[in-house]
């Protein structure tokens, strides 16, 4: 299956990502994703495909909206 998005979670090679993504919350899946997003005012998303779960970090890129998933409380 094709995503118009990269798949970054925990396992993903080393040279795709130098930051892996903490898991959900919520329902612990791995596989929370991270994309542009425009339907919040062109910011950076997190997103759960488990869950559903949107987290909106107001980050200007990639890097920003990584390292705000990766400290949230």
């Amino acid at each position: 299956i094709c995503c118009p998005w990269p798949i970054l979670s925990r396992g993903v090679p080393e040279d795709m990502t130098s930051e892996l993504l903490r898991p959900c919350p919520f329902c612990g899946s791995q596989y929370v994703r991270v994309r542009p997003d425009s339907e919040y005012g062109n910011v950076w998303t997190v997103r759960c495909p488990r869950c559903h779960m949107v987290y909106i970090p107001h980050a200007t890129d990639e890097k920003e909206a990584l390292s705000a998933w990766n400290q949230r409380a």
